[in-house]
């Protein structure tokens, strides 16, 4: 185990996913065990223990304390309950995201954007896991709802039940609150959804490995019922049929 105390004046919070092998931790003399399917969050001026025993590896984003803009105890309180918030695996599925290939993410012109976002859903699980109450957990569930249902949409693109009823349901709001939402953000639920699609539609259709499949199958595997629409939607989209896109980039 290696003793970590944080003595740079820019304080940042890394948001950790093991990669290989069991973390231990320790602060204040509470300890746990963090795995392949843990998301790990620290303060760095928190002093801890951390260690593996035989072979480990673990990476991380790193978030200047600043920004997420959370009080240390809620932080604190939050490290070893991360696992029992509901928003614990929405932001692990992100982060394993950004892990893909972070350095096209990060030329791309919506790297701001998806920074923010991330912070979002960050503050969001410290604050559920923390079982912080007050007016500070309220304002943050508010400002990061937009950002937490299109998190879950993202992630249920290929449910043929994902709908506004469906989502409202799972973040506790009423349908019309979810409009409203969208509406002030200058977006549309179901075109979000259909755009959504497309691009899962896409890039399965460039994937070497599923060749095999037809642009039917892949339409249906995205919720396109009807391969004409699906074609004059993907055409739309792309400026190509989705065969021709295939052949171009498959």
């Amino acid at each position: 185990m290696v003793r970590h105390v944080r003595q740079e004046s820019r304080p940042v919070v890394p948001v950790t996913l093991q990669s290989r092998g069991l973390g231990r931790t320790e602060i204040d003399g509470e300890q746990g065990i963090v795995g392949p399917d843990d998301v790990y969050l620290v303060n760095e001026m928190t002093p801890r223990e951390f260690g593996w025993s035989g072979e480990g590896a673990a990476q991380a984003i790193l978030i200047d304390f600043d920004r997420l803009g959370l009080p240390v105890e809620v932080l604190r309180n939050s490290t070893f309950r991360l696992r029992a918030s509901p928003l614990h695996d929405v932001v692990l599925q992100h982060v394993r995201a950004l892990r893909r290939d972070p350095e096209r993410l990060a030329a791309d012109p919506g790297a701001p954007a998806l920074a923010n976002a991330t912070i979002e859903l960050v503050q969001a699980l410290v604050v559920s896991a923390s079982q912080e109450a007050g007016a500070l957990a309220r304002e943050v569930m508010d400002n990061t709802l937009l950002t937490r249902m299109l998190a879950y949409a993202r992630r249920h693109l290929s449910d043929r039940n994902l709908d506004a009823e469906l989502i409202a349901r799972e973040h506790a709001i009423s349908v019309r609150h979810l409009y409203d939402v969208f509406q002030r953000a200058g977006l549309s639920l179901e075109q979000w959804i259909i755009s959504g699609r497309l691009e899962g539609a896409r890039n399965m259709l460039a994937s070497p490995q599923l060749g095999h499949l037809t642009a039917a199958a892949v339409a249906r595997r995205w919720e396109f019922a009807n391969p004409g629409h699906f074609t004059r939607r993907f055409r739309a989209a792309y400026g190509l049929a989705p065969s021709e896109w295939r052949s171009r980039n498959g």
